[in-house]
């Protein structure tokens, strides 16, 4: 702590001695890096929001918004669409159909309870009762799966006292299924909205979606056939096309060959009573004997008749043929031609008719193809014009590559900010280091070399006869004294 406040001293210290030019540009560095490492760290952490609600009408929407708000969770709107982050998505729908929002356009069974049936017409009573149905039936329809919205439409014709003047109700359905609906959920919508108006067939239904494309309609199409027959054709259509495509493609290769077939079926449903008798098949059903007594010149006698009727052999059979009998089927085959590289070029060579031939005989057992019931066959054969799927492969591609490259370019513009925000960082450290006062180097007594005595021994050794005269006279002069 005291190293960090002795710093932060210095700083101080530093700064007031820096000129007006030195101290504003250190204010901006320092500023600047504060604003690109906050900047960097919202864009990095800023959720990714998703679609929670679509199409909701002004009521709904400012429900599901009061109850967000309430959860603190983020929301984001663009027109009718409410986004909240991805992570909250299925919290927020839980605790959304909780409280049963969105509660969905339209008016249901409520509507009585809000009016007062007094002073109220017949004429209004019966309004009501067409609006209520309506949104009771678009409640339920858009509480399937896969359904987000749903209007449904009656016309309800007044009853007649005649049935033969009286026109039956229809309906109208509007949905908004977003990735489509099976055949199966179709058909229940079809018969829930049938079953829940009096008199009403599913004959007098139509299904529209939201792209105006025909989903159900209760009449017959111009060749004369239902849409559950359409339906039927189509499916037979398609599993031949099916079994032949996939047995060609395991020969040919995929994309190499193409298969449409047009089944005619029989529709008509026959229900017969057959009665058949046989001549020779005599079953006896009853007998009867009678006798008779006969007087004779010897007595009397008895005559015994007897009577057997018989009953002729039949046969009745209820015989109830089933529809939809394939009377007919026309096959027509496309196959694409093979292709060499000669010379660098790559070329198209045509199939022989013997391969052709060959082709057509695996067909025609895939399908199961019946002459005597005068069904056809095609071959033909064409280069495919494959340009299309190359530029959609092309641009499928670019748009990966456009993709990845946004991806990476957003980490990599993270990094080089962070890096920029260090250098500026850096950088005014550096000019705070240089504008702090340096340091007064401590001073030191120097130390004096003294010359060093030489030895006695390096003396001697250098001056050995000037040592002998000396250390003579010393001898000589220590006699003498003693003497």
């Amino acid at each position: 702590m005291n190293e960090i406040l002795k710093i932060f001293r210095q700083f101080i210290l530093a700064f007031s001695k820096m000129s007006p030019a030195q101290k504003a540009s250190v204010v901006l560095v320092f500023f600047s890096s504060v604003v690109v490492i906050v900047a960097m760290a919202l864009w990095l952490s800023q959720p990714d929001f998703t679609v929670l609600y679509a199409n909701l009408d002004a009521s709904d929407a400012a429900a599901v918004r009061q109850k967000l708000d309430e959860m603190n969770i983020p929301v984001k709107l663009k027109g009718t669409v409410i986004m909240v982050p991805s992570k909250y998505v299925y919290e927020a729908r839980l605790a959304l159909a909780q409280e049963g929002l969105p509660e969905g356009k339209g008016v249901g069974y409520e509507i009585f309870d809000k009016n007062s049936p007094l002073g109220t017409s017949n004429y209004l009573q019966q309004i009501n009762y067409k609006r209520a149905l309506e949104g009771e039936l678009a409640r339920t329809i858009a509480s399937i799966k896969g359904i987000r919205q749903a209007r449904v439409h009656l016309a309800l014709p007044k009853q007649e006292l005649f049935a033969e003047e009286r026109i039956p109700p229809s309906a109208s359905v509007v949905v908004d299924s977003g990735l489509g609906l099976s055949k199966s959920q179709l058909r229940a919508i079809v018969h829930l909205v049938a079953s829940s108006v009096e008199g009403l067939t599913p004959k007098n239904v139509t299904v529209v979606d939201t792209y105006g494309n025909l989903l159900y309609g209760g009449f017959d199409s111009p060749a004369g056939l239902s849409d559950a027959q359409l339906d039927i054709k189509r499916s037979v259509e398609k599993y031949l096309e099916q079994k032949a495509s996939s047995m060609l493609a395991g020969v040919l290769g995929p994309g190499k060959a193409l298969v449409r077939v047009n089944a005619d079926l029989d529709f008509t449903q026959i229900d017969k009573t057959e009665e058949k008798y046989d001549p020779e098949g005599l079953v006896p059903r009853s007998e009867e004997t009678s006798r008779e007594a006969i007087p004779s010149s010897d007595g009397q006698g008895n005559k015994e008749h007897t009577i057997t009727n018989y009953e002729i052999s039949r046969t009745v059979a209820h015989i109830v043929e089933s529809s939809g009998n394939i009377k007919r089927l026309a096959v027509a085959v496309v196959v694409d031609g093979k292709y060499e590289v000669k010379d660098g070029k790559r070329e198209y060579v045509p199939r022989s008719e013997e391969e052709k031939e060959k082709i057509k005989d695996l067909v025609s057992q895939a399908v199961g193809l019946n002459p005597k019931r005068g069904d056809t066959i095609t071959i033909n054969e064409m280069p495919f014009d494959k340009s299309a799927v190359e530029e959609e492969k092309k641009r499928a591609n670019q748009d990966q590559m456009v993709s990845t490259v946004l991806e990476v370019g957003k980490y990599i513009g993270g990094i080089v900010l962070i890096l920029i925000a260090i250098m500026m960082i850096q950088n005014t450290i550096k000019t705070i280091s240089q504008s702090l006062p340096k340091p007064v180097a401590e001073v030191r007594p120097k130390q004096v070399k003294r010359p060093r005595e030489p030895d006695i021994t390096e003396v001697v050794g250098e001056n050995y006869d000037l040592a002998a005269d000396v250390v003579r006279e010393y001898l000589e002069g220590e006699e003498e004294g003693q003497g």
